[in-house]
């Protein structure tokens, strides 16, 4: 450990010893102190969904669903590690699936993102009642039916894309 570390570590078993004694105790301390989120960690991963969410797909080199699925599942992943995921993040991720040149992929999205919005705003959604890792569970499985579409849209050559902004999206596929 390295010298703030154990600082920390040595404080909180101060405490701790001041109530009860033993190593199981420490080594507890050690673990949660070195693993534990920091809230500015924890601000920074949200703030990564809900940027997206309002910048959208636009705003990911050629619009990659591919590329942007992957970060959020491993975003969300840390989050619901630390039981930090909450349904607004999943509702974000879907509104960032609407903002995207391709009608046809922004239109299913936009569907959903509305049916969530309204249900989260009528207080008839489940969303609000999931744990973090049923939050995880959508949001993969939002990712999964995305990348589908994209990997379909995207082979059947109309993931059209204005010039300048193709290049992934525009390759051939044997």
């Amino acid at each position: 450990m390295d010298i703030e570390l154990r600082r920390q570590v040595d404080n909180k078993f101060y405490l701790l010893a001041l109530y009860q004694q033993g190593e199981i105790s420490y080594i507890k301390i050690v673990v949660d102190t070195v693993f534990k989120m920091s809230g500015m960690a924890e601000e920074s991963l949200k703030s990564f969904i809900k940027e997206f969410g309002n910048k959208g797909l636009a705003k990911i080199p050629n619009e990659n669903v591919r590329l942007i699925s992957f970060q959020v599942d491993g975003v969300a992943e840390r989050l619901a590690d630390s039981n930090l995921l909450r349904s607004e993040s999943f509702i974000q991720y879907v509104k960032g699936l609407t903002v995207c040149l391709v009608p046809v992929f922004r239109n299913i999205f936009f569907n959903k993102s509305t049916r969530y919005m309204y249900q989260d705003a009528t207080g008839t959604s489940p969303l609000s009642s999931m744990t973090s890792n049923e939050v995880l569970g959508k949001i993969k499985e939002t990712s999964s039916v995305a990348v589908s579409i994209y990997d379909s849209l995207n082979l059947g050559k109309q993931w059209n894309l204005p010039v300048g902004l193709a290049g992934v999206a525009r390759t051939n596929h044997s």
